[in-house]
């Protein structure tokens, strides 16, 4: 009788500790968007800087973190797992690099509440090329999402229209697209460690926003004050966020992290409200608030599934 019980008795000493992994693991992933939600407040503390020298300092502690992070690590020289990841390493830099730049345009050029809405379509973008590029199935939420997304986005263009800062709106999507196809790139090679990019990106941003700098003739340290802004927001906010997403991605479902890291929208939007009044147009809101709702239908549908897949073993296992 004892041992029937036994068996059909919950083991909590193994769920309890399996709870605390997850909770612990979806702070830590909330937190990670919160840290990267600073990112457009310490572009508008250098107002002077254009944004090739806010990107040579900020790429730089960027660039300071991860070395410090893969030291802390005690991986494997970055040189040699660069050359173990190949071509696919260089592109995913470049792909990151290049949504770095752009996300920092789209500040500088338009509302941090725009960009960071336009931004948070990524998932539902990659989604999308996923489906063309690598023939992955595409479910009915999936185009729900996509359907609420090309909506928002079009509210917002046509705020950007009348508002006449197309260009900025631009380089608000570009980041969205090119961290959308660096996504399915890691989908394409499921067994390669992408680290050497993401550590790498940094050091193609410098060169290049140094390069932009001697071309333009900008002086290389023109404020102390906003440069140690830049460098902050790289070493300080984007550093801890990436250790923090890294430390908890691994306990917390894939649909839990998208909707999770969009603290990163929320909170971006609100600290520039907050310290320097600046306001949200009511496109951008209603264009965000379509793209968030796509977001966590699709986050929904994500955990809907990967609960199903859970069943058969949990069946399995009693």
């Amino acid at each position: 009788m004892t041992e029937r019980l036994e068996s059909v008795m919950p083991d909590y000493q193994n769920i309890l500790p399996s709870q605390k992994s997850a909770l612990t693991g979806a702070l830590m992933v909330a937190c990670a968007g919160l840290f990267w939600s600073f990112s457009g407040t310490f572009v508008r503390l250098a107002p002077h800087l254009d944004a090739w020298q806010f990107l040579t300092y900020r790429a730089a502690g960027v660039g300071v973190a991860f070395f410090i992070y893969d030291r802390l690590q005690r991986r494997e020289s970055l040189i040699v797992r660069s050359f173990r990841l190949g071509w696919p390493g260089l592109l995913g830099a470049a792909l990151m690099a290049g949504a770095f730049i752009s996300f920092i345009l789209a500040i500088q050029n338009t509302s941090v509440a725009l960009t960071l809405f336009v931004y948070s379509c990524a998932p539902i973008l990659a989604g999308t090329m996923a489906y063309f590029i690598l023939g992955e199935r595409m479910t009915l939420a999936m185009i729900i999402s996509m359907v609420l997304a090309l909506a928002g986005l079009g509210i917002m263009v046509n705020g950007q229209i009348s508002g006449g800062s197309l260009f900025g709106y631009g380089m608000a999507l570009l980041p969205a697209l090119l961290f959308s196809y660096y996504a399915v790139m890691q989908r394409r090679y499921p067994g390669r460690d992408f680290s050497p990019a993401v550590s790498g990106f940094a050091f193609i941003v410098v060169i290049v926003a140094v390069a932009m700098m001697w071309l333009k003739g900008d002086d290389f340290l023109p404020n102390w004050f906003e440069c140690g802004a830049a460098f902050t927001n790289g070493l300080v906010t984007m550093g801890l966020g990436f250790v923090l997403y890294q430390r908890g991605a691994a306990r917390v479902p894939a649909a839990g992290q998208l909707l999770l890291a969009q603290t990163e929208t929320l909170f971006g939007s609100f600290w520039v409200w907050l310290f320097f009044n600046e306001k949200i147009s009511l496109e951008t809101l209603e264009g965000g608030g379509l793209i968030l709702l796509g977001v966590v239908i699709m986050a929904y549908a994500g955990t809907s599934q990967e609960g199903a897949r859970d069943v058969p073993a949990q069946n399995a296992k009693g």
